[in-house]
C-alpha cells in the first residue's frame, strides 16, 4: 500500500466537507440561541436505505432536511434514493436529517455524502499503521481549521481520529467541537468510509446542552451503519 494514496484520498474529500459543513450550520442552525431543551428520544427506529447498499437507523422523530420543505421520517418512504439508483455528483449531499426540540431548535444533525471518484480501498484503510493514522488525523485537523478560518468562524476544538470497525465497514472516526453561529456548542463526528467508488462520509453532530439522551441517539446512529 502506498501511504501517499491514502493521504491524498483523504485530502481530496476533507476540504469540501469542511466548507459545506460550515455552510449547512449557517443555514439550519438559525434560531439556535440559549439552552436547547432536549426532545423526547423514545421513538421507533426507521431503517434508511441509501445508495451503494448503505443503511442506517434513525429515530422517527428526526426530520429530513430538504431545500423546499421538511418531511418527517415517520411519514415518508425513506428508501427511494437507493431504490431508484439516483446518480450523484462528487460530494453531493445525498441525505440529511435534523432533530428539533419542542421549540424548533436544531439539537442534532445527520448527513451523508458520496465520493464516486475516490480510489482508496477498504483494504488500504484496514492496513493503516498508527503513524499513518496520526498523519491522517493531523491532515484532517489542519484542513478543518483552515476551512473555519476562511469562513471567519471559530477554530474547532479537535478531539482526534481513530480507526474502528462498524459491522461491515472499517471506518475512520474523527471528532471535534464547534460553536454554532447562533449560540451553543456542537459535538461533531465524521465517520469516513473509503471504499473506492463507493466511498462516503457520514456526519453526525449534536448540541452538548441537549442532554445525554440526544448524545446516545447520535451514538446509536453511527453504530447502526451496515451494508444491506
Amino acid at each position: 500500500m502506498e501511504r501517499t494514496s491514502v493521504m491524498n484520498g483523504a485530502k481530496s474529500i476533507v476540504f469540501s466537507d469542511t466548507i459545506r459543513w460550515i455552510a449547512i450550520c449557517m443555514i439550519v442552525l438559525t434560531g439556535c440561541g440559549s439552552r436547547a431543551q432536549a426532545p423526547h428520544t423514545n421513538h421507533r427506529l426507521i431503517t434508511v436505505n441509501l445508495p451503494e447498499g448503505v443503511t442506517v437507523s434513525i429515530p422517527s422523530n428526526w426530520v429530513r432536511f430538504t431545500k423546499p420543505s421538511r418531511e418527517s421520517l415517520n411519514d415518508m418512504v425513506v428508501d427511494s434514493l437507493g431504490r431508484y439508483g439516483l446518480t450523484y455528483t462528487p460530494s453531493d449531499l445525498s441525505f440529511a436529517a435534523n432533530l428539533y426540540n419542542n421549540e424548533g431548535v436544531v439539537v442534532a444533525m445527520f448527513n451523508i455524502r458520496y465520493y464516486p471518484y475516490q480510489t482508496v480501498t477498504q483494504k488500504e484503510i484496514m492496513s493503516l499503521s498508527r503513524i499513518e493514522l496520526s498523519e491522517y488525523d493531523k491532515l484532517l485537523q489542519s484542513e478543518i481549521e483552515e476551512g473555519a478560518i476562511q469562513m471567519k468562524r471559530t477554530v474547532p476544538t479537535w478531539a482526534g481520529s481513530k480507526k474502528i470497525m462498524v459491522h461491515d465497514y472499517c471506518t475512520l472516526l474523527s471528532e471535534y467541537k464547534r460553536p454554532s453561529p447562533n449560540g451553543g456548542i456542537f459535538y461533531v463526528r465524521l465517520q469516513r468510509v473509503m471504499d473506492a467508488d463507493k466511498s462516503f462520509t457520514i456526519t453526525v453532530s449534536y448540541r452538548e446542552d441537549a442532554g445525554l439522551d440526544v448524545k446516545n441517539v447520535a451514538d446509536g446512529i453511527l453504530k447502526s451503519l451496515r451494508k444491506r
